[in-house]
């Protein structure tokens, strides 16, 4: 073999062609496209990348040429991400029924689905060290008596332990106890992997955000989940920071767009005749900065509010003829 490729090493020197030059026209030409010598380069060319790559001067330009050309196509792909009508929700935009039918799970589908390559690297780098993934499944089987013997370490003990591993320990107590070890098992890795998506979805809406203000679907949903929990302004500032929720303002702002959307709802279905007002009475404590003998340290107001419902279960307007009847019988009848 070796007299051979000295032999071919002296035609291409004698013909004044280096090597590279002859692989490169020989690969790029459209004359020698349909060559037998191209077709059988290309089905060896993941042994030729890794010939390329295990020589020591090869193996930094195959590393800047593989970086540059997995940069092109996860920018590319999350290209495609930012173009979803999906994602393209702003929060004055907002409407009861986007928030309502949000759900993760769809998100991750269509991401997985939009950019597979780009999905598929966020779920290594969030869960890049495989030994430690090891340790883990192999502290589960452990504990749940399916190996014998497996490397020492625990909750309270052990340098492999750590926060993910703990939390999985915990959440594992909480299975019914008639299923079987393995059947756990199998349903603690379904949570992990679950709880994988959805950083995913998190870390790929941050990428999307950051590249088109547009997309702003799981932040609008956060900055509200936030805003209903009394979270702190400063926090939700933080997290707008962040690229994983709205801005304060933004929340402001979306939730008079949604109150007036909603007023508009309301008086759609009175037009009907098929809604009943309710309502309910609460009390709300004011506190105050400096007490006074009259108020002590707080104000406490009764308020009521109202709203109204659709009727629901088969309830049409011809119906509730007799329930109007029964009212103008009553003693309360104006």
């Amino acid at each position: 073999m070796a007299s051979t490729i000295q032999t071919i090493l002296d035609a291409l020197e004698h013909v004044r062609c280096s090597p590279s030059q002859f692989f490169i026209t020989l690969v790029t030409n459209p004359l020698y496209s349909n060559h037998p010598a191209v077709g059988q380069l290309l089905s060896r060319t993941e042994d030729i990348l890794y010939a390329l790559q295990n020589h020591p001067e090869g193996l930094r330009a195959l590393d800047n040429w593989a970086e540059k050309t997995a940069t092109k196509v996860y920018t590319r792909e999350l290209v495609a991400i930012t173009k979803q009508s999906s994602l393209h929700f702003s929060a004055k935009n907002a409407t009861p029924e986007v928030l309502e039918h949000f759900r993760i799970e769809s998100m991750a589908e269509n991401m997985q689905a939009t950019a597979p390559r780009l999905w598929r690297l966020v779920l290594c780098l969030l869960a890049a060290d495989e030994e430690l993934e090891h340790r883990r499944d192999a502290r589960w089987r452990k504990k749940e008596g399916m190996e014998s013997a497996v490397s020492k370490g625990g909750k309270g003990g052990g340098e492999d332990w750590d926060e993910e591993a703990e939390y999985w320990e915990r959440d594992g107590e909480s299975i019914v106890e008639g299923e079987e070890a393995s059947e756990r098992h199998c349903s603690a890795r379904e949570r992990r992997y679950a709880l994988l998506r959805v950083r995913a979805v998190t870390v790929l809406n941050i990428f999307a955000k950051s590249t088109n203000q547009k997309c702003g679907g799981l932040a609008v949903i956060v900055g509200f989940f936030a805003h209903t929990c009394n979270t702190p302004a400063k926090v939700i500032e933080t997290l707008a920071h962040a690229g994983i929720s709205i801005s304060t303002s933004a929340i402001n702002d979306a939730v008079s767009s949604l109150s007036v959307k909603a007023r508009l709802k309301l008086e759609e279905l009175a037009q009907t005749l098929l809604g009943g007002v309710a309502y309910d009475n609460f009390d709300v404590a004011f506190h105050v900065s400096v007490p006074t003998i009259e108020n002590g340290d707080s104000m406490l107001y009764h308020l009521t509010s109202g709203t109204m419902l659709r009727l629901e279960h088969g309830a049409t307007v011809e119906g509730l003829k007799y329930s109007e009847y029964l009212w103008k019988q009553s003693r309360f009848y104006p």
